[in-house]
């Protein structure tokens, strides 16, 4: 009996390493995980007696660890921000597109940003499109700054950054 009590409590701890990866970031105190184990005797002639169950009742503290690079959510305006691909400054913050995020690399202003912007994302609906779904494409993108047009080739660098890049190393990256 206590052997299959203790294969219960080692699977209720693995169903519970599974499960504390699905989205619950609340650190709050942790909720008792109850195991009941039922127990039937092997056939044989004998007459079968009731299954003897047992409740084993216990806290399992458990860590996952994070596994891959997560780009910063909803990072302030004028942040610089590690990327997964490269260091960036933010310039648009939360605007749809299945977009969080739009920075500049390191030699791109942001004006430049705000036209790729406007221009990539003139013919999509905000809420229903994923830029990242048409992308690769090159676009044409009017700088402010240097008052020079690009041309813009606009890839999924990772599974999460996307970039644009042009003349004189303009990158314009978006998550």
């Amino acid at each position: 009996m206590l052997k299959l009590q203790s294969r219960a409590l080692i699977l209720a701890a693995g169903m519970l390493a599974v499960l504390s990866g699905c989205g619950q970031t609340d650190d709050s105190a942790e909720t008792p995980v109850t195991v009941t184990v039922t127990e039937s005797p092997k056939s044989s002639d004998q007459p079968t007696p009731a299954p003897a169950t047992t409740t084993v009742t216990s806290t399992i503290s458990v860590e996952v660890p994070v596994t891959g690079y997560m780009v910063p959510r909803d990072a302030p305006v004028g942040d610089n921000v590690d990327l997964e691909v490269s260091r960036a400054t933010v310039c648009i913050n939360g605007d749809g597109f299945g977009t969080n995020v739009w920075a500049a690399g390191p030699h791109t202003s942001c004006e430049l940003v705000s036209s790729t912007y406007e221009v990539l994302t003139a013919n999509f609906n905000a809420t229903e499109d994923d830029l990242r779904d048409f992308l690769p494409m090159s676009i044409w993108v009017y700088s402010p700054v240097t008052q020079v047009t690009y041309d813009m080739s606009c890839r999924n660098e990772s599974a999460e950054v996307s970039v644009c890049r042009g003349a004189n190393n303009a990158e314009v990256y978006f998550y």
